[in-house]
């Protein structure tokens, strides 16, 4: 898939990851509620799989893309300290960034390790 679709994606789940968080939440069914501290664990994947569809958008792994992930977290807080029944918090911003560390673990490259060259 081109650089393009994957920045379209990226986009998508960004601007789907804004309504989700300005939504207003329904007592005992949210997925914020399913067990305790969901929410935190939904921030950690979901800012990991920001990172990877990032990566696949074109964008090199690095401070950029890891200070414009936690910039859209931080704005994520701020669209939902304005949210009536909604509170932004501290330590989503902590599982943003433990996903965006989780992201770049994964994604990685080992410093040792280079693809081999076809010599056929």
């Amino acid at each position: 898939m081109p650089a393009r679709a994957w920045r379209v994606a990226l986009f998508a789940l960004m601007l789907g990851g804004v309504a989700f968080a300005v939504r207003p939440l329904t007592p005992h069914v949210s997925p914020e509620t399913w067990f305790p501290h969901a929410d935190k664990l939904h921030h950690l994947w979901y800012f990991g799989l920001l990172w990877w569809l990032g990566l696949k958008a074109g964008f090199r792994a690095g401070w950029a893309l890891a200070l414009g992930l936690l910039a859209y977290g931080v704005s994520i807080e701020f669209a939902q300290s304005l949210t009536i029944g909604r509170q932004a918090q501290g330590l989503d911003l902590v599982a943003d960034s433990a996903g965006i560390a989780l992201g770049w673990l994964l994604t990685r490259r080992r410093s040792g390790r280079q693809p081999q060259e076809d010599r056929g």
